[in-house]
């Protein structure tokens, strides 16, 4: 086991565990803008196989409700981070980004995520958490990926 450090305020209120029950599935699933039929069985199949990072909550009335959570795709990259709506801007995002990195780095993986080109927000975030922009590319494939 190690200890994570992020800085939440309500840190006493919240756990950091890896995101492989029902509730992390469709929590992701729900919230992912690819979802498509087969998206569940997909992100069953990453969690299980994968690390994970999930921010639950230990809050009397909502005892481990998913507030953040993150996983590591088929392509070894870091993917489909959400946030519920109603939990947004208090650091939850950045606690599970930053969480998950560490546990690939530990697992002997080498932390990488991709975003749309687009997405300056995104970007921004990537930023912040402590990656930095190594290449452009349209599509990156991983032939005997240990992620699948």
């Amino acid at each position: 086991m190690f200890v994570i450090l992020f800085r939440i305020k309500d840190k006493d209120s919240v756990e950091m565990r890896s995101l492989n029950n029902e509730e992390g599935i469709q929590f992701l699933v729900k919230r992912w803008k690819y979802s498509k039929t087969g998206t569940e069985e997909y992100v069953r199949r990453m969690l299980a196989k994968n690390p994970s990072s999930g921010l639950y909550s230990k809050r009397d009335n909502e005892k481990n409700k998913v507030l953040s959570g993150i996983l590591t795709n088929t392509n070894g990259l870091v993917g489909m981070l959400s946030t519920d709506p109603d939990e947004r801007q208090k650091g939850y995002a950045v606690a599970v980004m930053r969480d998950l990195l560490k546990r690939m780095a530990i697992d002997g993986f080498y932390p990488c995520s991709a975003l749309e080109e687009k997405n300056i927000a995104s970007a921004r975030f990537h930023e912040k958490v402590g990656m930095k922009f190594s290449h452009k590319c349209d599509y990156l494939l991983h032939l005997h990926s240990p992620f699948n």
